[in-house]
């Protein structure tokens, strides 16, 4: 399997994974990367705009892993570092 892949399918695992009121927190931490017209979207439309703007990678998930622990999520956290 490509890395691609495996990194959407870690993304959808991330998100099942956060609360909904974890994922509120984290869209608020990540703001201006995303900009506002994404702030009230669905978190997978969040991970596709971080993608888009090299924010994250399946070579890199260092900018969500700190944003995750930034919303006292380091389990969350710990299972992207595995990846």
């Amino acid at each position: 399997m490509d890395n691609e892949y495996e990194l959407r399918k870690l993304l959808l695992d991330t998100q099942f994974a956060l609360s909904d009121n974890d994922k509120d927190y984290l869209v608020f931490v990540i703001g201006l990367d995303i900009g506002k017209h994404l702030q009230n979207s669905k978190l997978v439309h969040v991970f596709e705009a971080l993608i888009q703007r090299n924010k994250i990678s399946s070579n890199n998930l260092n900018y969500l892993i700190e944003r995750l622990e930034t919303i006292k999520r380091p389990d969350v956290a710990q299972y992207l570092k595995g990846f």
